[in-house]
């Protein structure tokens, strides 16, 4: 009833012009508010370059299965290995398949130190 009242549907079902409108402004607001956001964009842009349907459909690179992360150690776990080589302890290789990408995290300070986002297959670490 709040539908056809707000004259966002008509009678017969018909999505109206008002409804279409309304939905545009909504969406709108909210991509703006990503755009606007630099730390925002940031992850959904890296993230958009970085991902591949394809390669979740095959299950590319597979995935640990438990107990690897125990047998690995500290390269077991995805957040770890990255802040171990980030601390220069250690090193990442590209694999076959793989898409890395990194970025200048965005700051409003000009006087602060650098930081870096390293993407790799859609996903980011800080």
């Amino acid at each position: 009833d709040d539908l056809l009242e707000g004259g966002l549907l008509g009678n017969s079902g018909e999505i109206t012009e008002v409804a279409k409108d309304r939905a545009r402004q909504l969406v709108r607001s909210a991509v703006e508010e990503y755009l606007d956001d630099d730390d925002k964009w940031d992850e959904i842009f890296g993230h958009l370059v970085t991902a591949s349907p394809q390669r979740q459909r095959i299950n590319y690179p597979a995935p640990l299965t438990d107990g690897d992360e125990d047998d690995l150690g500290v390269w077991g776990n995805a957040k770890t290995a990255v802040s171990t080589m980030l601390e220069g302890n250690g090193a990442l290789y590209q694999a076959e398949g793989l898409t890395f990408a990194y970025s200048l995290r965005p700051s409003g300070k000009k006087d602060t130190k650098k930081s870096y986002r390293l993407f790799i297959n859609g996903e980011f670490w800080d």
